[in-house]
């Protein structure tokens, strides 16, 4: 909240000024800050994907879309046959290396199922339960031989989950070594 007399936001808990004149407007506490983020790469696997000077700009680019998506709770980046590469997640514990398994085979059955459909260019796989939202996604070429997956709670809106998934997918893509 900016106050009348000062043309920016002075320090939480303040009073907005000490002029006689002053709107005396208490401002209202700072919000909640984010949660903290616990953030991991295996690097010995990352090297063969990305270059190591962008691992950071990465890691963080995965940090700022947990953040963006209301109950967000865990990135995983694995490679197509399950290796684990980078994880992001916030207080709440995931077995990392167990949901890249996981999600490379879902994304395997994902493009399977939709070549069997007769459907074109595999995007992602939704997971809605009771209890949470997860989104399992193939990053575009270059790093198509990597897969995203992305989980929140059941208060997660479904369209920003996928959606937020899919620009920070793009953006680790730009990121890797050209496939090949």
């Amino acid at each position: 909240m900016t106050c009348r007399c000062w043309r920016s936001t002075p320090a939480s808990g303040a009073t907005c000024c000490t002029r006689s004149t002053c709107c005396s407007k208490s401002l209202p506490p700072p919000p909640e800050p984010a949660m903290p983020h616990d953030a991991q790469t295996d690097q010995r696997r990352w090297a063969k994907y990305f270059p190591l000077a962008r691992e950071a700009e990465c890691l963080q680019r995965m940090r700022d879309a947990i953040d963006s998506i209301p109950g967000a709770y865990c990135m995983v980046l694995s490679t197509l046959d399950g290796m684990q590469l980078a994880c992001v997640q916030t207080m709440r514990e995931v077995n990392a290396s167990r949901l890249a398994a996981i999600t490379g085979s879902v994304c395997g059955l994902g493009e399977t199922l939709g070549k069997e459909l007769g459907q074109e260019n595999f995007r992602d796989v939704l997971i809605s339960t009771a209890t949470g939202i997860a989104v399992v996604q193939r990053l575009p070429a270059p790093g198509n031989r990597m897969v995203l997956l992305t989980a929140a709670n059941h208060e997660a809106n479904v369209g920003i989950v996928s959606a937020q998934a899919r620009y920070c997918a793009q953006a680790l893509s730009e990121a890797a070594f050209i496939a090949g």
